[in-house]
């Protein structure tokens, strides 16, 4: 009977051993769990932080190309700019000349009035 007893209190002693394990297992199960979810959500995180960092990439290239563009267009711009100036000289000149010519012209005719009257 003595053995009845202390096999029922081993037993007793097992089986609180055992609830106090499957706590413990629970415990740790929820921990990972957890876990699993804070992984989870940096997983999340690196993937948008990922997609923000090809947008802002894309803006950047986008950008990149606009300068370049409008770096063109300012040395286009420039020689433009270059060629006007020698075409304003060059008709500037050509005026002058033509001032001259008919200024010429005008006196000789002028002279040819004045000695024709005379």
């Amino acid at each position: 009977m003595l053995e009845m007893l202390l096999s029922c209190l081993q037993s007793s002693k097992k089986v609180a051993q055992a609830k106090e394990d499957l706590k413990m297992l629970e415990n740790r199960h929820a921990e990972m769990v957890k876990l699993e979810k804070g992984i989870t959500e940096i997983h999340e995180m690196f993937l948008d932080l990922s997609n923000m960092v090809n947008m802002q990439g894309e803006a950047v290239d986008r950008i990149e190309d606009r300068v370049g563009e409008a770096q063109m267009h300012v040395e286009e711009g420039r020689s433009q700019l270059r060629e006007a100036e020698k075409k304003q000289k060059s008709a500037r000149r050509k005026k002058f000349i033509l001032a001259g010519i008919i200024a010429g012209v005008s006196l000789v005719v002028l002279l040819i009035l004045i000695f024709t009257l005379l």
